[in-house]
């Protein structure tokens, strides 16, 4: 099953699902826990959170019956990831601290360079909360030097994403092209798997940096090689999330029609995973399609629903640079108490119910065209 997984998530689950019962009916409540933990996993990878939190929290029971502290380590960390994806990120900071405080108990070099890696995942991508990431990277790069070469590229994946947001772009760029290659020499290694999605996930950020440096054909072939890398490795939230940034770079050209195509598609995948990111970026990128479509309220209304749950659009200049900027000069075309009628229906809205909204709307646009 554990090797299915990297191959047929389906699969795996279906073999997953065998083993539980099999532990269940031999009383093996290790295994039994093991498997729960298993299906965590495989139903995170697929953006199934709802099922992934089921089975985390389930093998969390009885792993902590049996005080395997190293699994129950494993699994809190897991819970940290689905809290994160799903928005909770308070939750996903209280859980992540807590790994890191375990791990650093039970002294095992590498499993505290996995929990300060989680624990960078909130402060960047949610909270923009810069000035806490940079000891966690730092104490991240100290350990990496005794530990496989795969620690040191997440390093510099890491301190590119967070440069990139705060936008230092050619030092994003810098540290991404590092951990690109550094990944690619890492593809054939035992746990092939979590190198090549490392190695997607730097392919993207190279491609949103080069967004918002306006090197945009640079951007388009680097954002596509991460989708298929995303596709092949059956990973939709991160289909999602680098479609959105694909359809911005579209919108910057001007070819707005393959910009919709590719939004569409953004949003689906971001309302069936309910993945926080995928729903953010394709919100932002939806805000830009309506500005071409002259409906700045509308795109003023997106953008303050997104505002008011996610931190980090304050934070990050690159969000400003690729899309507020745009919408906030349309706003000055507009009466300041349309304006601030605009934002106040945005901080009410749900961003999930808002995706569903404007996902039919774009399908609308599509059949229309």
């Amino acid at each position: 099953a554990y090797v299915m997984g990297s191959l047929d998530r389906s699969a795996a689950i279906h073999l997953l699902d065998q083993s539980l019962a099999l532990c269940r009916v031999c009383e093996d409540e290790w295994w039994e826990g093991r498997a729960h933990l298993g299906l965590g996993i495989q139903n995170y990878e697929m953006g199934d959170y709802e099922a992934a939190r089921h089975h985390l929290e389930a093998s969390l029971v009885i792993l902590r019956r049996l005080e395997d502290q190293a699994s129950v380590a494993e699994a809190l960390q897991l819970l940290s990831f689905v809290a994160w994806s799903t928005g909770e990120c308070d939750e996903c900071v209280h859980l992540a601290t807590a790994v890191l405080a375990q791990r650093r108990a039970l002294g095992d070099r590498r499993e505290i360079a996995d929990a300060l890696w989680g624990l960078t995942l909130p402060y960047i991508f949610y909270f923009g909360s810069f000035e806490k990431v940079w000891p966690l990277l730092e104490e991240l790069q100290g350990l990496s030097r005794d530990l496989p070469d795969i620690y040191g590229a997440a390093g510099h994946g890491l301190r590119a994403w967070a440069k990139m947001y705060a936008g230092d772009y050619l030092e994003a760029q810098t540290e991404a092209r590092i951990a690109v290659d550094q990944f690619r020499t890492l593809q054939d290694w035992p746990g092939a798997w979590t190198r090549r999605r490392h190695w997607a996930v730097a392919t993207a950020l190279l491609g949103l940096i080069a967004l918002a440096l306006e090197q945009y054909a640079e951007a388009v072939s680097l954002l596509e090689t991460s989708i298929a890398a995303y596709r092949a490795l059956q990973r939709p939230q991160d289909v999602a999330v680098a479609l959105a940034g694909l359809s911005v770079v579209l919108w910057a050209q001007d070819r707005i029609a393959e910009a919709g195509e590719h939004l569409t598609e953004a949003l689906q995948l971001g309302v069936e995973t309910k993945d926080h990111l995928a729903l953010v970026h394709g919100l932002v990128g939806t805000a830009l399609f309506l500005l071409h479509q002259n409906d700045n309220e509308h795109a003023i209304e997106l953008i303050a629903a997104v505002f008011v749950r996610f931190p980090l659009l304050e934070a990050s200049r690159w969000f400003w640079d690729v899309a507020i900027r745009h919408v906030e000069v349309a706003a000055e075309s507009l009466p300041t108490v349309v304006v601030a009628a605009a934002k106040t229906r945005g901080q009410m809205r749900d961003l999930h119910a808002t995706a569903v909204e404007m996902l039919a709307e774009l399908k609308v646009t599509a059949r229309s065209a």
